[in-house]
């Protein structure tokens, strides 16, 4: 676990932006962000913007496929045959459920950036300060990027790699930094807290699960943590999954204060409505929990179950 915990690499980034015109944006911006960001990304990292990845002769060494497109390696040895590879960033945005910002409002979401694709920073800085000018949700509001800071919020520790000072790109940034936490942690935990911030939906046995138990949720981090591991992250997750699982078990729902959210987004690429409903609220959990909370710290920056990359499924810890 401790290998996991330093080659296990996330960028927390927060970005401020200022509306130079009136925006309209859905109650649940997740889906807004994540798609403008992707439509910008391809126009410039794309050199043939019309034609299909999949025939593209670029598409090994390319940014956009890479990070928006991720697929593996058929000649792994490791889960070569799947084919729903998680993207190695994270949309977090705002908490709130506002619509309209008035021009002159800032409005500040969280991009979560994993293993290599850290390595794709600058794209993200300028696919940003680039979708400001083409404008976002209802009417193509404008804005502009006003700041970028990265955060360990574990920790404690921020950096500002941009700002429209001198929009200028940074290098140096703080890394979320799992180890140096972990260290002062107490050891023993048996009672546990998760809040479910955003609308969480599980998959398990071919239906989802609308009660949050536990094992329910720890397979699903730990299945997501180890791809996201394996392929961003060139470490494979050197554990008994299976072990894992059955101790996850034990450990008990002592109370549901967690409720189903009706929640849909548009999806321009099938052209319909999609449903993003899952549970929100709080969980309480007893039980043998020590093995399983590193694994829950870092989940909490890679979030759990369907439409991630969008954020659904974050969540928060409290324990004693």
């Amino acid at each position: 676990m401790r290998e996991l915990l330093k080659r296990f690499k996330v960028c927390n980034l927060q970005f401020e932006l200022v509306a130079v015109e009136d925006l309209q944006l859905p109650r649940y911006k997740g889906s807004t962000i994540r798609g403008g960001f992707g439509s910008v990304f391809k126009k410039i990292a794309c050199r043939y913007n019309n034609k299909p990845c999949q025939e593209c002769l670029l598409r090994e060494s390319c940014p956009y496929v890479y990070v928006f497109e991720t697929t593996p390696d058929p000649n792994s040895e490791y889960m070569s045959k799947f084919n729903n590879i998680p993207r190695p960033f994270i949309v977090r945005p705002p908490a709130d459920e506002r619509e309209h910002y008035n021009a002159g409002d800032s409005l500040i979401f969280n991009l979560m950036v994993i293993g290599k694709g850290i390595n794709y920073l600058p794209y993200f800085v300028l696919t940003f300060e680039e979708l400001g000018k083409a404008g976002i949700g209802k009417g193509r509001g404008r804005f502009e990027l006003k700041s970028v800071t990265s955060i360990d919020s574990l920790n404690g520790d921020k950096l500002e790699i941009y700002n429209d000072e001198d929009k200028l790109y940074h290098s140096e940034k703080v890394m979320v930094d799992f180890v140096k936490y972990l260290q002062h942690m107490e050891p023993l935990v048996l009672e546990l807290t998760i809040e479910y911030k955003t609308m969480t939906k599980i998959k398990y046995a071919d239906k989802y699960a609308n009660i949050p138990e536990f094992h329910l949720v720890f397979r699903n981090i730990l299945r997501r943590l180890g791809m996201l591991s394996y392929f961003h992250c060139d470490y494979r997750l050197d554990v008994n999954y299976s072990e894992l699982i059955d101790r996850s078990m034990g450990v008990k729902l002592k109370n549901d204060q967690t409720s189903w959210q009706k929640c849909s987004r548009y999806s321009n690429r099938q052209q319909a409505k999609l449903s993003i409903s899952g549970f929100k609220g709080l969980a309480h959990y007893q039980g043998d929990l020590e093995e399983f909370l590193p694994y829950l710290i870092l989940g909490q920056f890679t979030h759990v179950g369907k439409g991630c990359v969008f954020g659904l499924g974050e969540y928060g810890l409290s324990w004693k």
